[in-house]
């Protein structure tokens, strides 16, 4: 509560309330032509327009709303030290938002409070000068026990990089948008609500903690960091300084609609998570994690485990080292593509495992596998293309197989259109509505001679277009799984039951060894 001194009063200390009014801009003007405070009488009630502004340790300055579609809100310039800032006003009514924010901004100089900073509004750093304790040496200050928020905005077309500041254990903000400029973070930040930032230039070598929601626009890390909030939203590329970092999301929401989304403004461009130059030691997840790839991703980490729910929805290709993906954890849109790099010759990519409820049972619209790979489980693939050295385990449905590498199939698969170009096992039962097997290379030898072996004693159905095509002198081999296959023991051969048509011309320089035909 203020009182005024009327004159006359011994050992009374007197504090005076300052109002801003928005003739202005500027904390500091003093002249009769823009007076930007009122000070309140309330000795009569009157608030009057005055010559002074809040500068010393028995000033209080009220930053309220102000009417009107653009008001002015004071900038602070000089160095200034005051007992108590309030900016805004309480929302006693949490669903309705108001139209206007009162704010008050800081450059390089500090604002010192000496007693009470309490903001329902909006505080704006452009430079180094922060709000800040009395301190012999002060320290920034921050109200994290009401709903403002931070904004961090320095011009675009200054080049120095400032800090965000972090004030202590525990929570540092309600609300941070980083909206402009070049900005880095040296200790974590632990966001009570929301944490955005909308900038090109963001570095960090620190944990961020949102506890609703985070948005990231672009961000490259100098150290082993996590993220964690809620829900959040990462707009553009996520890169490493150096070799050997590691990138955790944490997410902490357990409703149905809290996710991870990875989106960028045009759908059509891709978000990197490292680069081939400096990929990540490992990028994870936190388990049971719900994870939408809106747009194009990029994946670059020597490490990636799939112990979360990831829906595609757009292209997708890793490059690692080691994949895995357990249990029902991925799923796909109608126009979704997954593809896995190999880093290098000893890279592998594992789906599943031999362990009851670990299979990878999904639906997928493309996966394609440039890295040795292993998959385990009972899937739906629209198209699979293998180029390295695959085994798929499991009763599988493909609509479109090609196989450019030699592959192994344990399972009973149902397959639409199937292209053979490598040597290939088939150690079961499988229906073919269209086998291809093709000898493509472009002259005899190039390529090692392509023999495709089917499970002894079990049947491949062909039921629509049969196609075998070799080389002559370099015959296509189709024969049996049978480690000694003979020609009087019936039950190492495979059979081959086909209703396909099956063209002169498109059934040559082909060797059939122990299978029966029929018809």
């Amino acid at each position: 509560e203020t009182s005024n001194d009327s004159g006359n009063n011994t050992n009374w200390h007197f504090f005076q309330e300052f109002h801003w009014n928005g003739n202005g801009n500027s904390w500091e003007v003093d002249t009769t032509s823009t007076k930007n405070w009122s000070s309140m009488n309330y000795a009569t009630g009157v608030e009057t327009e005055v010559e002074s502004y809040p500068k010393n340790e028995d000033h209080i300055a009220i930053v309220g709303i102000i009417p009107g579609d653009t008001p002015n809100y004071p900038t602070i310039s000089t160095d200034i030290t005051i007992k108590k800032l309030i900016i805004g006003e309480e929302n006693t009514n949490p669903s309705v938002t108001p139209s206007v924010t009162p704010s008050v901004t800081i450059t390089d100089k500090d604002l010192r409070v000496t007693d009470d900073f309490i903001n329902y509004g909006k505080v704006v750093y452009t430079k180094d000068g922060r709000i800040t304790n009395n301190d012999p040496s002060p320290l920034p200050i921050n109200d994290t026990a009401n709903d403002g928020t931070v904004e961090y905005k320095s011009d675009e077309s200054d080049t120095t990089i400032y800090t965000i500041t972090g004030f202590s254990e525990g929570l540092d903000y309600h609300n941070v948008i980083i909206s402009s400029g070049n900005w880095e973070i040296n200790s974590e930040i632990n966001t009570k609500n929301n944490f955005e930032s909308l900038v090109e230039n963001l570095s960090t070598s620190k944990n961020i903690i949102s506890g609703n929601n985070l948005t990231i626009n672009r961000l490259k890390i100098s150290d082993s960091i996590s993220l964690t909030s809620k829900n959040a939203l990462i707009k553009s590329n996520i890169s490493a300084s150096s070799e050997g970092l590691s990138l955790s999301f944490v997410q902490t929401g357990t409703d149905e609609t809290d996710k991870f989304t990875f989106q960028n403004e045009t759908l059509d461009t891709p978000i990197s998570l490292g680069s081939e130059a400096t990929p990540f030691s490992s990028l994870s997840f936190s388990e049971n994690s719900k994870v939408d790839f809106i747009s194009p991703l990029k994946i670059y980490a020597d490490y990636f485990d799939v112990n979360f729910s990831l829906n595609l929805n757009n292209e997708t290709e890793f490059f690692t080292d080691n994949f895995s993906a357990n249990e029902q954890k991925i799923s796909s849109s109608e126009n979704a593509e997954l593809t896995i790099n190999k880093k290098q010759d000893s890279s592998l990519a594992t789906f599943g495992t031999e362990n009851a409820g670990s299979a990878f049972t999904n639906k997928l619209n493309s996966l394609t596998l440039n890295i040795e790979s292993t998959i385990h489980g009972d899937n739906k693939i629209d198209t699979l293309t293998i180029n390295e050295q695959s085994t798929i385990h499991g009763n599988n449905e493909i609509e479109t197989l090609t196989i450019n590498e030699q592959s192994t199939f344990t399972g009973n698969n149902t397959f639409t259109n199937v292209d053979i170009f490598a040597s290939s096992t088939f150690t079961n039962s499988n229906s073919f509505d269209s086998l291809s097997i093709v000898d493509n290379s472009d002259e005899v030898n190039l390529l090692p001679q392509i023999t495709v072996k089917f499970a002894e004693g079990k049947t491949q159905k062909v039921s629509s277009k049969f196609k075998v095509l070799g080389f002559e002198n370099q015959n296509i081999i189709l024969t049996s799984t049978s480690s000694s296959p003979n020609v009087d023991d019936t039950s190492s051969w495979w059979t081959l039951e086909s209703s396909a048509t099956c063209d002169f011309d498109e059934f040559q320089n082909v060797s059939i060894c122990y299978s029966t035909a029929s018809p």
